[in-house]
């Protein structure tokens, strides 16, 4: 046999080599995603809330099917953001001014086109609240509005203070654990549409922030019904978990340089104000040391503990006193898996934590090429539905 026949027949060889790992590889990644990947979300709560779930929401009883490409949390939570599309909404912006001189905006989808099925005035009504620096643009807000307004609801979009076309007029900004200004929000969307239903859902920072509302006022609260997604419960373990050195490569360094970006242009005001060391907050490369130099000064925590103490979920789901539904994922890289509340919700009427095994923070892709709505714009979508067409009156019912 010549040379030439000798290098065919080794390459004839190695081809079929190579296909043959690749087919087995393939079939045993198929065989894992199957038995190990796909799983129906688990649900926490009282019977009967779960039951109510289960009977409207046709998401909850199905198996999640995460992007096959795409199943880590940190894959998910980056591959949403740089593929997510962004359906456009025709904003109407409202500045409302806060007691100290302060403002904040509210952006409105009124959605007279879609909405006619229900009288103006009493069209149901969902507030939403962004994540950390998050505004009515981002992709996954623009599709929570989309949802929204296919339902036939009116969506509204919380911004804090220096976001959303809102000047910062006050040395005052945000954190997980003020309220007062969403409380002014829902008090305003209230004053408002008196006769309409009203709901609030938060992601990640603003889930934090509408679920510390909702322990604070109880059963005095405007809202109807809540949903959060993606929310960290455990300040000190989210905090301790996302300084891992991949994730704080990946995500806690772009994180802080958000809050950076957001405080830069108004850093002498700050520093009139507070101690003048309030500066070296834009030194920060952590969400840790941000909060350290900045948040805990503007707020008056002795220190981050402290803050970090008050911002925490875990220990208040007793005092939230409406129907809550809360998303998070397994695989979240920033709220981990053994932070959630799970026996505490399990015991609880009115909060009910649905866990999907995979789906990173604020990701839940569920298509090969994620351009679109994810799982939890469905389920959100779903449980909104629900709330305002059975879950409200049914719930006072069962008081």
């Amino acid at each position: 046999m010549d040379s030439s026949n000798k290098n065919g027949t080794f390459s004839r060889i190695a081809q079929w080599t190579c296909l043959s790992i690749a087919i087995l590889s393939s079939g045993a990644y198929a065989i894992y995603y199957k038995f190990r990947v796909v799983k129906k979300p688990g649900i926490y709560t009282s019977p009967q809330f779960r039951q109510f779930l289960l009977s409207h929401c046709s998401s909850l009883n199905k198996e999640y099917w995460p992007t096959a490409w795409c199943v880590g949390g940190r894959l998910q939570t980056i591959a949403r953001v740089l593929f997510q599309s962004r359906p456009q909404q025709p904003y109407r912006v409202e500045l409302v001014p806060t007691p100290d001189g302060g403002e904040f905006s509210l952006h409105w989808v009124d959605n007279e086109a879609h909405g006619n099925q229900y009288h103006k005035k009493a069209r149901p009504t969902v507030i939403i609240l962004p994540g950390l620096t998050g505004y009515s643009r981002c992709g996954y807000v623009l599709h929570m509005v989309d949802s929204v307004v296919k339902l036939g609801y009116r969506a509204v979009v919380f911004h804090n203070r220096g976001l959303g076309g809102a000047k910062l007029k006050t040395p005052y900004t945000f954190s997980a654990a003020y309220t007062e200004d969403f409380n002014i929000a829902v008090k305003r969307v209230k004053e408002h549409l008196p006769e309409a239903p009203l709901m609030a859902a938060g992601t990640s920072l603003g889930g934090m922030i509408l679920f510390n509302y909702l322990a604070k006022h109880g059963e005095q609260t405007q809202l109807n019904a809540a949903f959060t997604v993606s929310t960290p419960w455990n300040v000190f373990e989210s905090t301790k978990n996302i300084e891992r050195p991949i994730n704080r490569i990946l995500l806690n360094s772009h994180l802080a340089r958000n809050l950076r970006k957001g405080v830069k242009d108004h850093i002498t005001m700050f520093e009139k104000h507070y101690d003048p060391e309030i500066s070296l907050a834009l030194k920060a490369n952590t969400i840790r040391e941000f909060d350290s130099k900045f948040t805990t000064k503007v707020f008056g925590y002795e220190n981050v503990n402290q803050y970090y103490e008050d911002a925490c979920l875990h220990n208040k789901v007793q005092d939230v006193k409406i129907p809550t539904v809360c998303l998070n994922a397994g695989d979240d890289p920033i709220s981990p898996m053994h932070a959630l509340p799970i026996s505490a919700t399990a015991q609880q009427d009115n909060v009910a934590l649905v866990v999907t095994h995979y789906g990173g923070h604020l990701g839940f892709l569920n298509s090969f090429w994620p351009r679109g709505k994810t799982l939890w714009h469905t389920i959100f979508s779903e449980v909104v539905d629900a709330f305002f067409q059975r879950g409200i009156v049914e719930f006072r019912r069962n008081r």
